[in-house]
């Protein structure tokens, strides 16, 4: 008997295999896409079902939780409070947090800060070239005038340190103590996993998260255009990543304007195609 469920699917197998009480060996297909080489691959190096009994465990788990915490507490705390209220393993830790968060911010108490802000000007051309600096204090506990000498000072509120200060900066004479700049080279971000997608679809476009998983599913199931979106990966196994120059020759035209030139020729590097985090 083969198991061919995904791995959220892996409790239900056994409830099914249990209640027709078989006693036939059973093989697990274990794959992480959908493409034709890995199906075919799957079925070639395929692994005894007791290898993912933890699995099982795992997911029998979680839903005896949900009947014993959802359920009965959902009810005793509805009659508790003669109100219909809902109690889950998942959304009320979770609900706890966004409350305790929320209280948080309420008890929040601002508190008034100053700044000492002054605009420096080149004495080679002080009409045209100005910059702000803003005074701060060392760790040692000695103050340091950015730069030192200005003609505007200006507080955002009052202070009794202040005037002080700011008659050293406007005493004082600029001198610049050190200059340094380094380049430095970024990496291209990683791959979208459905949270950092529904985030981005959210900023640019105003997409819910439903909006967004639906889009994608869509994408994955009927167009074949992006992997498995309900992951938390933000890698590639290597059959999805060969199957890249072609998506992109495919949808590339109706993208020129936003795509780089090459985009699809080189393949993938191992920041992005990794079999162990898929």
């Amino acid at each position: 008997m083969c198991n061919r469920c995904r791995a959220g699917r892996e409790l239900i197998f056994r409830y099914i295999y249990e209640a027709i009480e078989s006693k036939k060996p059973v093989s697990r297909l274990w794959i992480s896409s959908l493409t034709s080489d890995a199906i075919r691959k799957g079925f070639e190096k395929l692994r005894p079902g007791s290898e993912y009994d933890r699995l099982a465990d795992a997911a029998s788990g979680r839903s005896r939780a949900d009947w014993l915490v959802g359920m009965n507490l959902s009810r005793a705390y509805s009659i508790l409070y003669r109100e219909e209220l809902s109690v889950g393993r998942v959304q009320t830790p979770t609900l706890a947090m966004v409350v305790d968060r929320e209280l948080t911010l309420r008890r929040f108490v601002p508190e008034d800060y100053i700044e000492v802000v002054a605009t420096f000007r080149r004495r080679e051309n002080p009409s045209q070239e100005t910059y702000e600096g803003t005074w701060f204090r060392s760790q040692t506990g000695s103050g340091k005038d950015k730069d030192a000498q200005g003609e505007h000072l200006s507080i955002t509120c009052r202070w009794p340190g202040s005037p002080s200060i700011i008659l050293r900066a406007r005493a004082g004479e600029a001198v610049i103590e050190s200059l340094s700049s380094e380049t430095q080279r970024m990496q291209p971000l990683l791959l979208y996993d459905l949270t950092e997608l529904q985030r981005h679809a959210n900023r640019l476009y105003g997409f819910s998260a439903q909006e967004t998983l639906d889009t994608a599913q869509t994408l994955y199931e009927g167009h074949k255009l992006i992997s498995y979106p309900r992951t938390d990966s933000r890698h590639l196994s290597a059959d999805v990543a060969s199957t890249a120059s072609g998506i992109v020759a495919a949808v590339s035209k109706s993208y020129e304007k936003q795509l780089v030139a090459g985009t699809g020729e080189r393949p993938l590097g191992k920041r992005y195609v990794d079999d162990s985090k898929v």
